[in-house]
C-alpha cells in the first residue's frame, strides 16, 4: 500500500492513533488528527507526537473526510458515526487500526477476542512462543497498538494480538492464521445496538479466514457453537467440562490434548499453580490449542504454566490481612466476569461491585450474589441497579459506599477471618477513575494501608 502524498484522517485521538500517525507520516502521509475532547485536553496526548499534523479538537466535522484519501477510526470511534457514513457515501475509504496493521503485514497472526479472559489468553501464547525459541510480538487491545509491533516483524515474527469488538467493527480483510474466540456475555451495550450485533462483531474474527486458517472455540459457551457452522477454518475446540475430539479438554485438573493422535499433558494438574478461577482454567485450554495448532513442544510449555501468573487487576492478590485475602479483580468489567470470578472461592466472599453503567442486565449476577456472596458493597453510578439486582433474590446483606475508601474501610471492618475482600466491578471505572487500572491501583493502596495500620 502506497502512502506517499495521501491525505489521511484518524479519528479518535488516543494510543493506536499515535501508532499510525507517527507510521503513516514516515511513509510519506499528510496527517489530519480529529478529536471530541478540546485543545487543552489534548495536549498532554499530543506532546510526545513529534510529526507534523493538523489537529480538529472539540469536535468532528466534515474536514474529516473532505479531500482526504482514507480515514482510520480509533477504537473508541463508532463505524455508526454520522460522518463516517457520509465518508463512505463520498468514496472516501475507511479502516480500522487493525485492518491498516493486517494490510501492512507479512508475519502470520494470532488473535484472540472474547467477553473475558482475553489479556491473559493473548499474553500466555505470546510466552508458550517465546518459551519454545519463537520471534513473537504482543499486541492489541492488551495496550500495544498492533501496527506498532507490525513494522519490526517479518514473515517469520508471530504477532500475537488481543481484539476488541469495537476493533472488529472496521475490519475489511483481516485474516488471522489462528482466531481464538474465548466466551461471550452481555457487555458494550452502551456502544453495540444490542448483544446479537455485539456477536456478530465478535464473530467477524473469523470472517475472511479460509480452510488453511484455523479457528478455535469454547465448547461450553452456547454463542460461540451457535457461530460455529459458519466458520470456515478448521476447527479446534475448549472444554472444561466435555471430551473434545480435536483440541483441549479437563479431566478432573488434568489436561488432555487431541490432535490427530492423541496427546495427553498428565503433568499439568491446574490445581497447582498460579491461576485463580475457573475462567483461567478455559484461557490455559485456550492456549494449548493454539501451541497444539502451532505444533509447539508441549512438555516444554509446563514450565510456562508454572510460572505464569495473574496479570495486574485479574484476580490479583493484593494482600492478606488477619487471615483475609484481598483480591483485585478490577478488569472485571462486565457481569460474566464477576460471575466467573465468584465461582472461583469457596470461602465467603465480601464483594465490591458497582461503576459506570454499561445499560448492562445484572440479573444473572444478582442471583449468583444470592448464593455465593457473605455480603455485598456496592459504589458508583450503577450502585443502586446491582443492589437491586441481588436484593430480587431475597439478598439484604447490601452496603451502599459513597467512595472506593469507603468501600474497603467497610468491608475490613465486617470481614473475619477466612473471608476474601473481592473488588470486582462488573462495571467500567469511568464514572469515578480515568481507567479500571488506575481504579485497581487504588485498591491495592488503600489495602496496603489498612495492612500497615493492622
Amino acid at each position: 500500500m502506497d502512502f506517499k502524498g495521501k491525505k489521511i484522517s484518524i479519528m479518535g485521538v488516543g494510543k493506536s492513533a499515535l501508532a499510525c500517525a507517527k507510521i503513516l507520516y514516515n511513509l510519506g502521509a499528510e496527517i489530519f488528527l480529529s478529536d471530541c475532547k478540546d485543545e487543552e485536553k489534548l495536549k498532554s496526548i499530543l506532546k510526545d507526537l513529534d510529526i507534523p499534523y493538523t489537529l480538529e479538537s472539540g469536535g468532528h466535522t466534515r474536514a474529516l473526510y473532505q479531500n482526504k484519501d482514507l480515514i482510520i477510526i480509533s477504537p473508541g470511534v463508532s463505524i455508526h458515526h454520522p460522518l463516517i457514513n457520509e465518508a463512505k457515501e463520498n468514496a472516501v475509504k475507511v479502516l480500522s487500526e487493525i485492518e491498516l496493521a493486517y494490510q501492512m503485514s507479512s508475519g502470520p497472526i494470532i488473535a484472540v477476542t472474547g467477553t473475558n479472559g482475553k489479556s491473559t489468553t493473548t499474553t500466555l501464547i505470546y510466552e508458550m512462543l517465546i518459551a519454545s525459541h519463537k520471534k513473537a510480538y504482543l499486541a492489541g487491545n492488551i495496550g500495544i497498538p498492533l501496527i506498532s509491533e507490525i513494522i519490526k516483524a517479518d514473515r517469520n515474527s508471530f504477532l500475537v494480538t488481543e481484539i476488541s469488538s469495537f476493533q472488529l467493527e472496521g475490519i475489511i480483510d483481516f485474516k488471522p492464521k489462528i482466531a481464538i474466540f474465548l466466551n461471550i456475555t452481555s457487555d458494550h451495550l452502551d456502544r453495540h445496538k444490542s448483544f446479537e450485533e455485539y456477536l456478530r462483531m465478535k464473530a467477524r474474527i473469523f470472517e475472511n479466514q479460509d480452510k488453511d486458517d484455523f479457528a478455535v472455540l469454547n465448547a461450553d459457551d452456547s454463542y460461540c457453537m451457535k457461530i460455529a457452522p459458519q466458520i470456515k477454518a478448521q476447527k479446534f475446540y475448549f472444554s472444561r467440562k466435555q471430551k473434545i475430539s480435536k483440541g483441549a479438554y479437563l479431566e478432573g485438573q488434568l489436561i488432555k490434548l487431541v490432535d490427530d493422535e492423541l496427546k495427553e499433558i498428565n503433568e499439568i494438574n491446574l490445581e497447582k499453580y498460579n491461576l485463580l478461577g475457573v475462567h483461567n482454567q478455559e484461557n490455559i485450554l485456550a492456549g494449548f490449542c493454539a501451541a497444539l495448532i502451532l505444533k509447539l513442544n508441549l512438555l516444554n510449555l509446563i514450565k510456562v504454566i508454572k510460572e505464569f501468573k495473574a496479570l495486574k487487576h485479574r484476580l490479583e492478590l493484593a494482600a492478606e490481612i488477619n487471615g483475609v485475602k484481598y483480591i483485585d479483580d478490577s478488569k472485571a468489567t462486565n457481569p460474566g466476569a464477576v460471575i466467573a470470578a465468584l465461582k472461583s472461592f469457596d470461602e465467603p466472599i465480601i464483594l465490591i461491585a458497582g461503576g459506570k453503567d454499561k445499560e448492562m442486565d445484572f440479573r444473572d449476577l444478582g442471583e449468583i450474589i444470592s448464593k455465593k456472596v457473605k455480603a455485598l458493597i456496592t459504589i458508583g453510578e450503577s450502585s443502586f441497579k446491582i443492589a437491586q439486582s441481588a436484593s430480587f433474590f431475597n439478598f439484604n446483606k447490601i452496603f451502599l459506599a459513597r467512595t472506593l475508601k469507603e468501600a474497603v474501610d467497610l468491608a475490613y471492618s465486617i470481614s473475619r477471618i477466612g473471608d476474601i475482600v473481592l473488588l470486582s466491578p462488573a462495571c467500567a471505572s469511568f464514572d469515578m477513575f480515568n481507567s479500571a487500572e488506575e481504579r485497581g491501583e487504588i485498591f491495592k493502596n488503600l489495602v496496603l494501608k489498612l495492612k500497615e495500620g493492622s
